[in-house]
């Protein structure tokens, strides 16, 4: 566990306050409560008390999916301050000027020496001062309360139709474009189109989340306070991994499924023809429970794939996760909790439960704590998407008189690979190889790198139970690039078919002209039953990667189009490695696929 709280940060990941402020002096007011310096101007001052908390939140903490939206995020820092130097009332504080609401201040944590990286920076929202016990209250937010209070007037023209544009338009309109950044456009992804600016009168805040609604895209502030978006249907996998004996240690998981923000018929409005409604309709979910309707009035570009967009996410009921207490050990496992934004994966593991949990939700929201007692902990709101749990394994109930089970016995079965292909993506690129003897897999010179693989059909006819299934493959040469220094992959089922072709050439890979080679970013997966496995970085090590749950899928009748093989991190060349091919010239370094079954005598 990491250190605890102290005023000086001596120790790896201890936390410290700063608030913009003029420097008190050189004298030290309390020894063990201010780093201090002279008189000059306003900069950042630490002001960490020895005994204090923080809690910060962010993000969202309901499972609606699509339809989300996120609250400002804030923080409550408890300290003790028998000097009274954070006593709003106390006008002889060298801080009385600085600890106003409105005032800048950041929460940070001690990295090493003269490195202090931010964990949240916003501005003061509350102070309050006990006299009696000498203990007061800090309460802090982030910048989208800034956007909540700037209100701009209706008519509004020369608004931009994309995304980050309009929230960059809509700030700068009301004077906080220093105070609010907006992030660039990632590479890899673009500024989706929206539809028109909001017609009366409202808020900063309401005119971004109107275009995220439009676009189908999540919004939060990060940990410094740009703001980020992030598409629902493209979630991003950092190989954050939670609990298993490789994971953050976490101490309980709860799971809770709600009809809240179900809906079971959507109605839309193109900008072209904002009179002329769209619908789409689930009739089996309307069915189950009734004619739940959401109409949205504001005009979107394109209102049938919106509207049969959240549909898809929201006809059924989600399933929202929600781990306990996570226990960072290390300043990477606290770096890998803070770098979280909305919408990407976190991958949880419970082994000690039968039936095992092996998941991979998105990520709402969160909570990040502090105190003098445990150091850093963590708390984190996740949920499945309807559509990934209406397909997911279920425990059958049992029933009143069970039926003899069938005569059984134990059976290994392998099944070769029988088509792969690697796939490949930069900012100007989405290729394939099909033939290649190397599958290199993660950051590699500016591409991204996947694998999927295909394996023989397998047979059920007489199979009871899959007690176990992996994926055997050979660690490859990597002779397109270098292995990473933590080489680690997650494995997804397909919901899709793909074609191999007949695409060769050591290390490349073809946009055109192939014959049939499937390019990025590939078929359709599923992150139900996805598992993320460390593996060796030895050219020739064999790796048994287990995927019983993705093989009891296929045994439930989910279509066998294969695998999909991604780092654990695509923009990080840390988890890079290389798997050899079905084309490698000797057949034990093929992939293929080993199942230990119960079947029938």
């Amino acid at each position: 566990m990491l250190p605890p709280l102290n005023a000086k940060g001596y120790g790896i990941g201890a936390v410290g306050i700063q608030i913009w402020a003029p420097d008190p002096g050189a004298a030290k007011w309390d020894e063990a409560f201010w780093d201090v310096g002279t008189w000059m101007s306003n900069t950042w001052q630490v002001i960490t008390p020895l005994s204090m908390a923080v809690r910060v939140t962010w993000g969202a903490d309901d499972p609606t999916g699509v339809l989300t939206i996120p609250a400002a995020g804030s923080w409550v820092i408890n300290t003790y301050d028998p000097k009274r130097l954070l006593d709003p009332s106390n006008g002889q504080s060298p801080y009385a000027t600085a600890i106003r609401p409105g005032k800048p201040i950041q929460v940070y944590y001690f990295a090493g020496t003269g490195v202090y990286p931010s964990v949240r920076a916003g501005i003061i929202d509350e102070v309050e001062y006990d006299i009696d016990t000498q203990r007061g209250t800090l309460r802090g937010t982030d910048m989208v309360q800034f956007m909540v209070n700037a209100v701009l007037s209706a008519g509004q023209t020369g608004a931009p139709t994309t995304l980050r544009a309009r929230a960059a338009w809509a700030i700068a309109k009301a004077g906080l474009t220093g105070l609010v950044p907006v992030e660039p456009v990632p590479e890899g992804d673009t500024d989706p189109p929206v539809g028109p600016v909001v017609a009366v009168e409202a808020p900063v805040w309401t005119h971004i989340l109107t275009a995220a609604l439009d676009a189908l895209y999540a919004v939060w502030m990060d940990r410094t306070g740009m703001l980020r978006f992030r598409s629902f249907g493209n979630p991003r996998d950092v190989g954050l991994t939670i609990g298993g004996p490789d994971g953050i240690p976490v101490k309980n998981l709860k799971a809770a499924g709600t009809l809240q923000g179900v809906f079971t018929h959507i109605i839309g409005f193109n900008a072209s023809a904002p009179t002329v409604a769209v619908e789409a309709i689930d009739v089996e979910k309307k069915n189950l429970y009734g004619d739940i309707a959401l109409k949205r009035d504001q005009p979107v570009p394109d209102a049938r794939v919106w509207v049969d967009s959240v549909l898809a996410d929201r006809a059924g009921a989600s399933l929202q996760y929600s781990p306990g207490t996570l226990y960072p050990r290390t300043i990477e496992e606290l770096e890998s909790i803070l770098d979280l934004g909305m919408i990407d994966i976190a991958h949880i593991s419970v082994p000690s439960v039968d039936p095992d949990i092996d998941i991979a939700p998105r990520v709402l929201g969160g909570t990040i704590i502090a105190d003098t007692g445990t150091g850093w902990t963590a708390e984190l709101t996740t949920y499945i998407p309807a559509t990934e749990w209406d397909e997911a394994e279920l425990p059958v109930p049992p029933v009143i008189e069970p039926p003899v089970p069938p005569t059984t016995t134990t059976a290994t079965r392998t099944y070769t690979c029988a088509k792969d292909t690697r796939l490949a993506h930069s900012s100007s690129l989405d290729a394939g190889n099909g033939t290649d003897v190397q599958l290199p897999i993660g950051y590699i010179g500016g591409y991204r790198n996947r694998a999927i693989l295909g394996f023989a059909s397998i047979p059920f006819g007489d199979v009871v139970e899959v007690t176990k299934a992996e994926l055997m493959v050979v660690i490859g040469s990597n002779s397109c690039g270098a292995f990473g220094s933590d080489p680690k992959v997650v494995v997804s089922r397909l919901t899709g078919s793909f074609s191999e072709g007949t695409y060769s050439a050591s290390c490349g890979f073809g946009t055109s002209g192939q014959t049939g080679t499937s390019r990025y970013p590939g078929p359709a997966i599923t992150s139900s039953g996805a598992v993320t496995a460390a593996v060796p970085s030895g050219t020739g090590s064999a790796k048994s990667i287990d995927i019983t749950a993705i093989a009891r899928a296929w045994l439930s009748g989910q279509p066998q189009y294969g695998l999909m093989v991604k780092s654990a991190g695509e923009d990080s060349s840390k988890y890079t490695t290389c798997f050899y091919s079905r084309h490698h010239g000797t057949s034990g370094n093929r992939p293929y696929l080993r199942l230990t079954l119960k079947v029938k005598v």
